[in-house]
């Protein structure tokens, strides 16, 4: 997908990108205010194009990334989230939440939960990645606080474990 395929999608589904970026700032503070606290700082946002999402991840990642977050010396930091997720409300949501977590890992001063982490995460995360190595290298950037984190938050907004931690399509643009 190219950039221009990115801006198609973008106005197809949000009217402008501006109504997209409206909609992920007031989800950035509505779901900061649940992730990380009222009082916590929250992280700047972009859209990047599509075709930035293997260049910026360093790997080839296919469709399997919906964004990334680059911490700024545990301070504010910023959320990249690709065009291609940009298909729906609750994609940008999912996406984002998830970066969210990330940012909580990196500003949260304790950077651990006072709950016991959740040992049927690893059911999932096996589930959706039936190879070791595959799984390896997504542990590799996913602590166990964010598997603990991730599973709460997950709970609160409603959405499958699965979904939460790795992005897969699930809707369809016309």
């Amino acid at each position: 997908m190219d950039i221009e395929e990115d801006i198609r999608l973008i106005n197809e589904v949000w009217g402008s990108e501006d109504n997209l970026h409206e909609f992920i700032d007031s989800e950035l503070r509505r779901l900061g205010a649940i992730i990380c606290g009222e009082a916590a700082k929250l992280p700047n946002f972009q859209v990047q194009p599509t075709e930035m999402a293997s260049e910026i991840m360093g790997f080839s990642i296919g469709r399997s990334c919906a964004g990334r977050y680059e911490p700024d010396n545990g301070q504010c930091g910023t959320i990249s989230l690709f065009a291609f997720t940009c298909t729906s409300e609750s994609e940008v949501r999912t996406a984002l939440a998830h970066e969210l977590v990330h940012h909580w890992e990196v500003t949260n001063s304790s950077n651990t939960s006072d709950l016991p982490y959740p040992k049927e995460a690893d059911t999932v995360i096996k589930s959706i990645f039936p190879d070791p190595n595959k799984e390896g290298r997504w542990r590799s950037g996913h602590s166990e606080a964010f598997v603990t984190k991730a599973s709460v938050v997950a709970k609160v907004l409603g959405i499958p474990l699965e979904d939460f931690l790795v992005y897969r399509k699930r809707t369809t643009v016309k």
